[in-house]
């Protein structure tokens, strides 16, 4: 937003009779209103007689002006102070006349306090020119706006467009008897893609053949002493030249057709200097509109060319560093009303990338090319240190955080946990006795279960219902007892007096495989595991043990899993009778296919070959419903929850140790043969997906091209502020976190972790060469 308030011919003494004030956004007019000031005498008497306090109270420093002028000037430090307090309360006075109030009610229902707002005050009269405007109220209530002048006549102008390919400094060193101006060029020679030239007490023809080059200027900076008067503004060029501007008209209206922008005059007095450059319609122009301490001449350039070149607006530069010499306000009293902004009220927003893309052409295509490249480099290193294992404890820790992050799912309604708890173990013993396990079976049996399956390994001595419990074994086909691979404890030895067909067929292995501490073999193998690490967990579901190659000291005749054969007698029952071999040699139940895992699958880069395994699509709840033994055995359980369900039957219980971690926690073991019977047959019945990962070439290719794409992004913003492409960075990655757990909810594992990395590697490869601003801000901040 643009605000013109013009203010015609008056001036304090007898009033703005006419001010129209004009509203522009994108240069297009959307309002204007007029209305009027009233003369303020006072004001202007006050005025004066803080310019007399203000020179008196610095009349033993070092200014930046050729003459200055004290004798005779009362001063009382009392006084001074007083009269700092009364003028922003005489001009907020002023300004909330009745005759100017309607106009800033009318500015206020229009302006956001987020926007950023440009109040340019057109006037005629000196006096206007020079007070602190800032210290307006209305401005004070808007963080973003700043106040700049202009002259009543003004024109926008065409510039000539250069291709230039460094940001062209012209800095003049003029007269500088007292004062140190040289400390000025160390603010300019830290500017990022920049070409200095100075020019130190130069003579007039010197300097006017400098401006007229053909190669043209951007920025004009004067340090040295000068002053204004009613009639002109002067430049001490040297130490017997004292010019006007109007002795530079013409070749500085070449450099202002040739691209100059900015003109900066580091010196005293400088609102007579403004207001003849605005004539010739330069864009922006800084000066001091009183005399200025040389110390507070030096800072105010540090600053202000610290925050333009970084990536603030001219206005609000100059505004930073207005604010910021509010600091020194101790030793320097008013030295933030000192800078003022001249502005040409046909430019736009001015920042310092505006000075330079003109200077140079696009740099897109070398950021892109430079992107692309890193972007390749990127992907290959990152699969190259996949491979080795080394990112394979952080992937599967996003991997975890992203299972935990999708949307919950309802209860599988065909599986039922009988949970084995603390309080039914206080009431029997551990291990359960045969006597309880064969009273269970019968309670269930009694509403007709699709499938039961017992995950609890039988003490070694017998009971009085061991019989009993073998009888009932031999008898129901779909009812399914475990063993334990690789175990020579007696509590996994196998059900003696089972038939042979019956430990062949209706047995399932319990064992669950291990992702284990980082450091180890990953796809270990364990039945009993108390260490809940992140990185000793279940992911990967076996479905059976490869027949040629058995494990040593085998408890187990049978080669499928528990949770196979719980899914499979189910989707039997369902009309699934078939179970087929893909050409690929992987299991297919329907249309499913089982596919199996090889050496290197998403995160795992060296799975060892042990049978069948899927990776486990855990479900995003519970995988069934449950009650505990007690219940069933008080009858306190809806008869639908078992029928023509599949039943587990498991401990709970603390003292079974039969607890493992899992990317939803530490979860009994049960509940994880419950949830992987119902991934198979949620997976065949419901189509729910399993999890898929693409093979290492195409993790290669997603990482690239994701890379890529950063680069491409960033390439296209090379010409914006840096915090832009840092925005568009962390724009880019969390979105890409977000599709990262779409896919994963449809059961695609893709290269969360490698891909992140790449894209870190990419930004940092693109942002941090192509932009000068950080070591500039290092080295004057």
């Amino acid at each position: 937003m643009k605000i013109i308030i013009n203010l015609g011919q008056g001036s304090l003494e007898h009033g703005c009779s006419n001010v129209v004030v004009q509203l522009l956004r994108d240069r297009h007019c959307i309002r204007q209103f007029s209305g009027s000031l009233p003369p303020e005498p006072e004001l202007a008497q006050l005025y004066s007689q803080w310019q007399q306090g203000y020179l008196a109270f610095y009349q033993e420093k070092d200014y930046r002006i050729g003459l200055l002028e004290t004798e005779g000037i009362r001063y009382s430090a009392a006084d001074f102070q007083q009269i700092c307090q009364q003028i922003p309360q005489q001009l907020n006075f002023w300004l909330n006349s009745p005759e100017f109030a309607a106009i800033e009610t009318a500015l206020r229902t229009e302006l956001s306090k987020e926007e950023a707002i440009q109040v340019i005050i057109a006037a005629a009269d000196r006096q206007l020119q020079k007070l602190p405007w800032q210290l307006w109220k209305f401005v004070d209530d808007y963080p973003r706006a700043e106040i700049a002048f202009s002259s009543l006549n003004w024109q926008e102008t065409q510039v000539f467009q250069r291709n230039r390919q460094q940001v062209r400094i012209l800095a003049i060193l003029g007269n500088s008897t007292g004062i140190e101006v040289e400390h000025d060029l160390d603010a300019l020679k830290v500017l990022p893609d920049s070409e200095l030239t100075v020019l130190t007490e130069p003579p007039l023809a010197e300097l006017n053949e400098y401006l007229w080059q053909p190669a043209g200027w951007d920025i004009l900076l004067f340090s040295g002493h000068s002053q204004s008067n009613l009639a002109a503004g002067y430049i001490y060029l040297n130490k017997t030249e004292k010019i006007t501007i109007a002795q530079l008209k013409h070749s500085l209206s070449k450099a202002i057709a040739e691209g100059l922008q900015i003109a900066i005059f580091n010196s005293c007095d400088g609102i007579g200097l403004a207001a003849e450059l605005a004539d010739l319609s330069l864009p922006y122009t800084v000066v001091m509109g009183e005399p200025v301490p040389d110390k507070i001449a030096r800072i105010f350039l540090r600053y202000f060319l610290m925050a333009f070149a970084t990536g603030k607006t001219f206005s609000l530069a100059v505004k930073e560093a207005r604010q910021k010499l509010a600091g020194w306000e101790t030793e320097y009293i008013c030295a933030s009303w000192l800078p003022a902004i001249w502005q040409n009220p046909a430019t736009e927003y001015l920042i310092w990338r505006d000075v330079s893309s003109k200077t140079k052409p696009p740099r897109s295509r070398p950021v892109a090319s430079l992107g692309l490249i890193s972007s390749l480099v990127a992907a290959s290193l990152v699969m190259v240190c996949r491979s080795l294992g080394w990112l394979e404890p952080s992937e599967l820790t996003a991997y975890d955080r992203l299972m935990r992050q999708r949307p919950g799912e309802t209860v599988d309604p065909r599986i039922l946990v009988v949970e084995v708890t603390e309080e039914d173990l206080n009431r029997d013993r551990y291990p359960l006795a045969d006597s309880a396990l064969v009273e269970a079976i019968d309670l269930l049996e009694e509403h007709q279960p699709t499938a039961i399956g017992l995950d609890i390994h039988r003490p070694e001595e017998r009971d009085p219902s061991y019989l009993d419990l073998i009888a009932r074994l031999e008898q129901k086909s779909h009812l399914f007892p475990v063993c334990a691979y690789g175990k020579t404890n007696v509590s996994y030895n196998l059900p003696q007096g089972l038939s042979t067909p019956k430990l062949r067929r209706q047995m399932g292995f319990n064992d669950l495989l291990l992702d284990r501490q980082i450091g180890s073999e990953p796809g270990g193998l364990n039945h009993r595991q108390m260490d809940y690490s992140s990185n000793s967990q279940v992911r990967r579901q076996l479905l059976a043990y490869n027949p040629n190659k058995p494990p040593t000291s085998a408890k187990c005749f049978t080669p499928y899993s528990l949770s196979f054969q719980l899914s499979f007698e189910y989707l039997q029952q369902q009309g699934f009778t078939s179970l087929m071999l893909t050409p690929e040699q992987n299991w297919q139940l329907g249309s499913v296919t089982l596919q199996d895992l090889p050496a290197q699958f998403g995160a795992y880069q060296q799975l060892k070959e042990r049978g069948n395994q899927i990776a486990i699509n855990y479900r995003a709840g519970e995988p069934g419903k449950k009650i505990t033994l007690s219940q069933l055995r008080a009858g306190k359980v809806n008869p639908e929850w078992i029928e023509n369900k599949v039943v587990l039957l498991g401990y709970t219980s603390a003292v079974a140790q039969d607890y493992f971690d899992t990317p939803y926690g530490v979860m009994p073991g049960v509940w994880i043969h419950a949830h992987m019977t119902s991934q198979i047959i949620s997976a065949v019945e419901d189509e729910r997906p399993l999890i898929r990962a693409l093979p290492q070439w195409g993790d290669w290719l997603w990482i690239l091209g994701w890379s890529s794409l950063m680069a491409l992004v960033l390439a296209s913003l090379s010409q914006k502020p840096r915090y832009v492409s840092i925005l568009a960075a962390i724009a880019m990655i969390l979105i890409l976190d977000r599709i990262f757990l779409l896919l994963l909810v449809e059961g695609a594992w893709l290269p969360y972790v490698p891909t992140l990395i790449a894209l870190l590697i990419v930004a940092c490869a693109v942002i941090i060469p192509w932009r000068g601003d950080r070591q500039y801000k290092s080295l004057i901040g």
